[in-house]
Parts: C-alpha cells; sequence; structure tokens
C-alpha cells in the first residue's frame, strides 16, 4: 500500500526534476559559479593558515563541465599563493584520490581569483580543496549546516569541511587522512559552469 506510511522511493540523481533542495543542483546555469552545498547567503571572512590543506564537499548531481575554479581574497599577504583543486570521494564521506590539481594563484592582491579548467564531472560526491602558503583571509559562508550525511559536531555553525598538515606545493596523491573539521565559516570555494 502506498500513501502517507509507504511512499514510492526516490532515487535522486536519476530523477528529471527534483523537488526542494537539490533542486538547484540540477539546474546549474552556463557562466555562473556555484559553490558548497549547506553554505549560508551570509557572506563573513575566514583566515587561512599556512600549509594546511583544506577541503569541502561539492555535490554533482548530473554529468557537468566547469571552466574555473575560484576563492575571493579579501587579506591578502605579499608575497603569497593558493593552490587550488578537486579530489574525489572516498565512499565514506572524505577527500580520497586526487582529480585535479588546477594550480596556485597569486593571494598578495584582494578580489576574486579565478582558474581556467575544463574539468567533467559525474554524478557523486567531490571535495575542493585550497592549499596556502600565507595566511590570507578569504570570503566564507558566515554560517552552514551539514548537508552532506556525513554528520558534523557542532548545530548552527558546523560544516562538514576538512583540513590536513601540508607542505605547500602541488596537492598531494592521494589526499592525506583528514585530521579535523572545520566548525564554522566554511571559506567559499567555487565552480563555474561551462
Amino acid at each position: 500500500m502506498r500513501g502517507q506510511f509507504k511512499p514510492n522511493p526516490q532515487v535522486v540523481p536519476n530523477m528529471t526534476i527534483i523537488p526542494g533542495l537539490f533542486s538547484a543542483l540540477n539546474n546549474r546555469v552556463s557562466g555562473k559559479y556555484y559553490g558548497i552545498l549547506g553554505g549560508s547567503i551570509y557572506t563573513s571572512t575566514k583566515g587561512l593558515i599556512a600549509d594546511r590543506l583544506y577541503a569541502f564537499p561539492f555535490f554533482v548531481v548530473k554529468s557537468e563541465t566547469f571552466d574555473r575554479i575560484a576563492i575571493s581574497v579579501s587579506t591578502e599577504i605579499n608575497p603569497s599563493a593558493v593552490r587550488l583543486g578537486i579530489y574525489y570521494d572516498n565512499g565514506l564521506g572524505a577527500p580520497a584520490a586526487l582529480l585535479l590539481d588546477a594550480g596556485a594563484i597569486d593571494s598578495s592582491t584582494t578580489g576574486v581569483k579565478a582558474l581556467v579548467i575544463n574539468q567533467l564531472l559525474l554524478p557523486g560526491l567531490y571535495w575542493l580543496t585550497m592549499l596556502t602558503n600565507g595566511a590570507i583571509t578569504v570570503t566564507a559562508y558566515s554560517e552552514c549546516i551539514d548537508l552532506t550525511g556525513i554528520g558534523s559536531s557542532s548545530y548552527i555553525s558546523g560544516c562538514t569541511n576538512y583540513y590536513t598538515p601540508q607542505a605547500y606545493g602541488e596537492l598531494p596523491n592521494p589526499h592525506p587522512s583528514p585530521d579535523s573539521d572545520i566548525l564554522s565559516k566554511a571559506p567559499a570555494i567555487a565552480l563555474r559552469r561551462a
């Protein structure tokens, strides 16, 4: 018997129209930037620590190509740089194999910094990453909640994000075991839909 107590099952990635939360993921527009899921619309700033690899969840519900990866620098350190990339998920809610090392942006000046990429992402969970050699400040989500199903240790400001000590340089492959989750103000890293 179907109805109130036994609803029809839904397989989210294969639906043509996804009601509610995931509908925006199914309708990304060419030329627009998309960030981590669960970030608030209110922005703040977050200070990054040098030689720390940060990772943030990014959902894809249908095959899409992205042509930019970007952050916004709020307070610069001269000289400094941030390396950006994408990792696959390990199937347990943490970054694993390296998919793309997009290269480094110069973070010695403020503003939006984007790298040109040409990356096809198939449906699934990915991890957008940044690694800096200086203590810069970037635009961040002021609050976020866990929407990955992985869980978080804080209700209001908890985000499913990770950081790991890592000497600045090329992104490691595979991603080292994450040490901790960031509990507030997730840095706003984004991909632009091609």
